[in-house]
């Protein structure tokens, strides 16, 4: 797609928000172009996004203007207002058709468009496809934003989408990484793709948990069940010892994001998902849970069984946790600098 010429205020970027969790990824970007003037956002927020996140699409709508689309279509979006289209995760997976007709429909309006990678596992990027399923995940996005330098591309990463990259590193909050609360304090993460699991998984998952938290009764287990799936709150076993605090994201009181939980614990366990990369760039003790398709996760402590579990605890409650092998997960897997900085000049070099 070529370039088309700015507006004398900035490149106005057209931006949808559709699922529910993608405005993590984004949210830092738009704080940093507020401060350098050269990138105009206008958030277009679908109903599944409103009614996921209430708070945050009124947060959008009073401090940037976000306009709230009355039906799941991208109709209401004045295309030939803007300079360059973007959906924060987009691909032809089922659940991103709103964000593809999206991108479809800029295209037609010859506006430049772009996606950023959202995850470790990401569909179309770092995932070519699913178990069973031999249909390819593909980006059309003309600009794609990823976190890693270019010399760790991952494998599945197709020949036709490589060239489309901007390696620009991850866009995070600003939190500060600070220090954790007082006593040892360990973040249980489940993510949500709970239904990949066998019930043998689950419920060693349950048990290990369980065991670990009664061998070590001076350790405060949270537990933050992923907001989409919920899976322990809904189906899990219940009746956890008291040093198990359960935070469900249902609960008002416990809407906190990963990054605000984890700066408070003293270490993380979780199954594969990005929130293993948030507590390593927090210099936080990580350790995974093993299943199929780990291998993104290289160099992170695995935890095997109960005794895994135990150990890993052990070594965090004595300070004696060695960090080298998160160390080079973390630099294989972001890019180092200022990836809000990053991605802003990759948008704005897309259209100039």
């Amino acid at each position: 797609m070529p370039a088309r010429p700015a507006s004398d205020r900035g490149v106005r970027v057209s931006l949808l928000l559709d699922q529910p969790g993608e405005v993590e990824a984004i949210l830092p970007v738009i704080l940093r172009a507020q401060m350098r003037g050269d990138l105009v956002f206008t958030p277009f927020l679908s109903p599944a996004f409103v009614q996921g996140r209430p708070h945050m699409a009124e947060r959008l709508s009073r401090s940037h203007g976000a306009i709230l689309l009355p039906s799941p279509s991208i109709d209401d979006v004045p295309m030939a207002d803007f300079d360059l289209a973007l959906a924060p995760v987009v691909s032809n997976h089922p659940r991103h058709a709103l964000a593809q007709r999206f991108i479809r429909r800029a295209r037609v309006a010859r506006l430049v468009t772009a996606t950023m990678q959202h995850g470790l596992d990401n569909v179309g990027i770092s995932r070519s496809h699913d178990i069973g399923n031999q249909t390819p995940y593909v980006i059309e996005a003309d600009l794609v934003c990823v976190w890693f330098p270019e010399n760790h591309i991952p494998a599945q990463c197709s020949p036709a989408l490589r060239p489309r990259l901007a390696h620009t590193g991850r866009a995070v909050p600003d939190v500060a990484h600070g220090r954790h609360e007082d006593g040892v304090s360990i973040g249980v993460f489940e993510n949500l793709h709970w239904n990949l699991y066998d019930d043998g998984f689950r419920k060693a998952f349950q048990s290990n948990l369980r065991q670990t938290a009664a061998a070590f009764p001076d350790v405060r287990f949270v537990v933050k069940p992923h907001p989409g799936g919920r899976w322990l709150p809904r189906f899990g076993e219940g009746g956890w010892p008291s040093n198990i605090q359960m935070f469900d994201p249902e609960d008002d009181v416990v809407r906190y994001d990963a990054f605000d939980v984890i700066r408070r614990l003293s270490a993380v366990i979780t199954t594969p998902s990005t929130v293993a990369l948030d507590a390593a760039w927090l210099d936080r003790p990580v350790a995974l849970i093993p299943t199929e398709g780990a291998d993104l996760y290289k160099g992170l402590d695995l935890l095997d069984g109960w005794e895994g579990w135990r150990a890993f605890v052990e070594q965090v409650a004595t300070g004696r946790f060695d960090r080298r092998g998160q160390n080079a997960f973390l630099t294989r897997s972001v890019r180092a600098g200022d990836g809000a900085s990053a991605v802003c000049d990759a948008l704005v070099g897309a259209v100039r």
